[in-house]
C-alpha cells in the first residue's frame, strides 16, 4: 500500500472513529436522570437500560477517546521534534490557537448569548467572563478548556515520553496520578483527561508503524489487529465491573483505577475492531466530517427536541425511542446547519470550526 493510500486509510479511520465518539457523546448528554418512570410502566425498563449501557457502560469512551485521539495527532509528526523542538511545537501550538482557542471563545460567547436572550443568563461584566473563559453557559466545552491546557504542557510531555525506556514509568504515574487526585494540593489539568493524552502520545511517539501501516511482513492489517479487539473489549467490561463493585461497596481507589482502565481499554478496544475491520479503505460519508460542528452543537439541540417530547407527555417507550434516535437527529440538524453556513457565510463557519472544512 502506498504511503499516501495509508494516510488517506488513516485519515478515514480516525474520521470514523470520532463520529463513533461524538454519537456516544451526544447519548451521554441525552440521558435524563430526573425523568424517573414508575415501576411496572409499559417500557420503563427499556428506558432505564438504554442510558444505562449506552450513555454510562459505552459512553465511558466518548471524551477519553477524544484526548487519546488529539494526543495521537499532535505528536504524529514528532520526528521533526527531535531535530528542531522550538520550530515544531512553535508550529503546533501556533495551529492549536486556531482550531481550539478561537472556537472555544467564540462558541462560549454565542452560548452566553443565547442563555442571556433566553433569560437565565445575568447582564454583566463578571457573569461575561465567567461564561466565555469558562464555559459556564456551555458546559460540553470543558473538555475543550481541558485540551488547551494540556496543549499548553505538550512540550513537557514530549520531554518525559520521548524515550522508550521512560514511557512505561511516566504512564504509570500518570495513571496514580488520576486514582489519586484528591490528594493533590493543585489541579491545574484534569489528571485522568492527562493520563489518556499521554497514551495516545505515546502511542505516536513509538507505534506509529503499528497504528497506521497496512501490512508487514506479508499480515495484513485487518489480522494485526483481530487479536487486540477481543483482548482490550474483556478487559474493559472486567475493568467497568471491577469500577462498579468498588463504588457499591465503597472501596473508592478501586473504583476511580477500574474507571480510568476500562476508559482507555475501551478506546484501543474500538480502534482495533475499525482496524480489523479494515474501516476507512473507502471515502467516509460526507456528514461525518461535521463532527466537531455537531458537538458544538448538540446540547442546544437534544435540550430542545426534549423540552418538545416533554410538552408533549411522552411516555417511557417514546423516550426510549428518542433517546436511540437523538444521535441522527443531532447529526441531521447539525449538517444542515453547517451547511448552510459553509455556502452563505463560509468564513464564520471556518472560525467556529478551527478551520474544519
Amino acid at each position: 500500500m502506498a504511503k499516501t493510500d495509508r494516510t488517506d486509510l488513516f485519515s478515514n479511520r480516525v474520521r470514523i472513529f470520532s463520529f463513533i465518539l461524538t454519537v456516544l457523546v451526544i447519548w451521554i448528554h441525552a440521558v435524563q436522570p430526573s425523568l424517573v418512570y414508575p415501576e411496572g410502566t409499559a417500557g420503563a425498563g427499556l428506558w432505564i437500560m438504554l442510558q444505562r449501557v449506552l450513555g454510562t457502560y459505552l459512553g465511558q469512551i466518548a471524551v477519553p477517546g477524544f484526548f487519546a485521539l488529539s494526543g495521537y495527532l499532535f505528536f504524529r509528526n514528532a520526528d521533526r521534534a527531535a531535530d528542531d523542538p522550538a520550530a515544531f511545537f512553535g508550529a503546533k501550538l501556533k495551529s492549536r490557537v486556531r482550531t481550539l482557542a478561537v472556537p472555544y471563545l467564540l462558541w462560549n460567547l454565542i452560548y452566553y448569548m443565547i442563555y442571556l436572550a433566553a433569560g437565565r443568563a445575568e447582564l454583566s461584566l463578571p457573569f461575561a467572563l465567567k461564561s466565555i473563559f469558562l464555559y459556564y453557559c456551555n458546559p460540553v466545552f470543558w473538555y475543550l478548556k481541558q485540551l488547551i491546557v494540556i496543549t499548553v504542557l505538550t512540550p513537557v510531555l514530549w520531554l518525559l515520553l520521548k524515550k522508550d525506556r521512560s514511557t512505561a514509568p511516566v504512564l504509570v504515574g500518570l495513571f496514580f496520578l488520576a486514582v489519586f487526585y484528591d490528594l493533590l494540593p493543585v489541579h491545574p489539568v484534569n489528571e485522568d483527561a492527562l493520563f489518556y493524552y499521554a497514551c495516545g502520545t505515546a502511542a505516536a511517539l513509538h507505534g506509529r508503524d503499528f497504528v497506521e501501516n497496512g501490512a508487514e511482513a506479508g499480515i495484513t492489517e485487518p489480522k494485526r489487529w483481530r487479536w487486540i479487539t477481543p483482548g482490550f473489549a474483556a478487559a474493559f467490561c472486567l475493568l467497568h465491573a471491577m469500577a462498579l463493585w468498588g463504588a457499591k461497596y465503597g472501596f473508592v481507589r478501586m473504583s476511580i483505577a477500574g474507571a480510568v482502565g476500562c476508559r482507555i481499554c475501551g478506546i484501543i478496544a474500538l480502534f482495533a475492531l475499525l482496524s480489523s475491520c479494515g474501516a476507512g479503505t473507502k471515502r467516509t460519508p460526507k456528514y461525518m466530517e461535521y463532527n466537531f460542528f455537531v458537538y458544538a452543537t448538540h446540547y442546544l439541540e437534544l435540550r430542545l427536541v426534549q423540552k418538545i417530547a416533554g410538552a408533549a407527555g411522552s411516555g417511557p417507550l417514546v423516550s426510549s425511542l428518542l433517546y436511540l434516535l437523538m444521535p441522527g437527529l443531532c447529526i441531521c440538524l447539525s449538517v444542515a446547519a453547517g451547511r448552510i453556513m459553509q455556502r452563505y457565510t463560509p468564513a464564520v463557519f471556518r472560525l467556529l470550526t478551527g478551520g474544519r472544512d
